[in-house]
């Protein structure tokens, strides 16, 4: 359920991309939201894992020998919190090319509808079909170059996101890109 709610707030992107002030409202709650699932995602995992690290090193152990043990726990703690920071990180970019791989599939359906996929003669089914009347409504409101540009801009952002972009630029370029594709190319990329 909590998937599916997900994914029809993904889809719903394009249409809230009215303005530049709505692109970068968008972007910002994209990278929230990711990051929020990223927490979510890791938190037991974290906990466990820091919980096993301090059995142990002794935590709450008592003894002779304990204090020399405990001078290194600070050292070997950093390191466990470095790891998880970095699973954290794995996962909230794991999370952001899940939502560009929804947009990537929202676009190919609309570049498919845009090349007749509605015709009886053809049978060329949509991968959001849930979502037809927001796949037509986007399909009308451009033409398959300008929806080409849009898949572009999708595949710029997961190569972003894989080179270590900070993932809100990458999502503020993207929701830009997505909202008017032609600007890019009017300005010569």
């Amino acid at each position: 359920a909590d998937a599916r709610v997900r994914r029809q707030q993904v889809l719903a992107v394009p249409h809230a991309l009215t303005d530049l002030q709505m692109c970068m409202k968008t972007a910002a709650t994209l990278v929230t939201t990711a990051q929020e699932q990223a927490v979510a995602a890791t938190q037991e995992l974290d906990a466990a894992e820091r919980e096993d690290f301090l059995q142990a090193w002794g935590d709450g152990a008592e003894g002779k020998g304990l204090r020399g043990a405990q001078r290194g726990v600070k050292g070997a703690m950093k390191e466990l919190d470095d790891r998880q920071a970095k699973r954290r990180t794995r996962a909230q970019r794991d999370e952001l090319d899940r939502v560009l791989l929804d947009l990537m599939a929202l676009y190919r359906d609309v570049l498919a509808h845009q090349f007749g996929a509605d015709d009886p003669n053809r049978h060329i089914e949509l991968v959001n079909g849930e979502a037809r009347a927001d796949i037509v409504r986007l399909a009308q409101s451009s033409d398959p170059v300008s929806t080409m540009r849009r898949l572009d801009a999708l595949e710029r952002a997961r190569l972003a996101l894989a080179a270590n972009v900070a993932p809100i630029l990458a999502m503020e370029a993207l929701t830009v890109d997505l909202r008017n594709p032609d600007l890019r190319y009017a300005v010569g990329q």
